[in-house]
């Protein structure tokens, strides 16, 4: 039995012939390499074959944010708009959407020019990050910042096109045969309003957000729903067995009345969706769940992935 077929096995409740192992070694290798530290043998090995000379599967859940095909694959980071060898598809932006870039030292700067008004992003990727085996940008100017900040926003998802591209995803998922089981990458998000509280306004302030600007957040969280609805399309016709569907929950930051309206109606849709054409939705619940446990079950998902045992 292969790697692949274990996995596959256990996705679907069933116990294959020993278990499926698939460590994530990409954090702790880009740590290790920067620091010299990486075991003497496997100084000049890359994570894949550290993983296939351990006998373990490869983990291929995870995108790797900073292994790009082209700085543009990440570029919009604070939009949470991406296009990696891990997704099915690219964006194209409306042309009536002016973008300009900025690059000083470690920081990158995009205005966004739309017909009904103008937001500012800014995300920075530093050495000390990088050495620490962060692979995140960290925004360091969100998008919203206040009630103007909306429309313009909503205007660039609701008018953002997505375009079917699976030519990259083959190949990589090629390369990685039955060593392991390939996702593809919906979103860092499990549905617009989360999408929202992740990555569009900080972290605190969305709370004030939340409140203050309920009515502007609605429309905006209507206006992302065109992004959400083209990737589940793109994603039942691709060749992925499984879908990495956002993530991150936690008891206190998505906390469960905020779980179960914003986002568990999100993750049954894509799995009511993707489900019948042959593709496991999983989240990557990373966070504390322990008060969430009940609504992650009734979600509908089919893997909960990065569900934190004790302690």
């Amino acid at each position: 039995m292969t790697h692949r077929e274990r996995i596959l096995l256990a996705l679907k409740g069933e116990w294959p012939d020993r278990l499926p192992f698939a460590p994530r070694l990409d954090l702790w290798y880009s740590a290790n390499s920067r620091a010299g530290t990486l075991p003497e043998k496997y100084r000049h090995s890359t994570p894949d074959q550290i993983a296939r000379a351990q006998g373990w599967a490869l983990h291929k859940i995870n995108p790797e944010y900073q292994n790009t095909r082209t700085p543009e694959d990440n570029l919009h980071w604070a939009l949470g708009i991406l296009s990696l060898k891990e997704t099915v598809f690219r964006h194209q932006f409306p042309p009536q959407v002016d973008i300009k870039v900025e690059r000083t030292g470690e920081s990158i700067r995009i205005t966004y020019h739309t017909p009904v008004g103008s937001i500012t992003t800014a995300i920075v990727m530093t050495e000390e990050m990088k050495r620490s085996g962060v692979s995140n940008y960290w925004i360091t100017e969100h998008a919203l910042k206040g009630p103007k900040d909306y429309p313009v926003v909503g205007y660039i998802f609701e008018n953002l096109k997505l375009i079917p591209d699976h030519e990259d995803f083959i190949k990589w998922q090629s390369g990685i045969g039955e060593d392991g089981l390939v996702f593809t990458y919906a979103g860092r998000a499990s549905s617009p309003m989360h999408h929202i509280q992740k990555l569009l306004v900080e972290s605190t302030e969305f709370y004030y957000h939340y409140h203050d600007y309920a009515k502007e957040m609605q429309s905006l969280a209507r206006s992302m729903e065109n992004f959400f609805d083209q990737t589940l399309r793109i994603l039942a016709a691709s060749p992925a067995q499984a879908v990495f569907w956002g993530g991150n929950f936690d008891e206190m930051i998505t906390y469960p009345p905020f779980f179960e309206k914003e986002i568990q109606p999100w993750i049954r849709k894509a799995a009511d969706f993707l489900g019948p054409k042959g593709k496991f939705v999983s989240c990557h619940c990373d966070g504390e769940n322990q008060g969430l446990m009940d609504l992650i079950r009734d979600s509908g998902m089919h893997v909960a992935e990065s569900i934190c045992p004790a302690p």
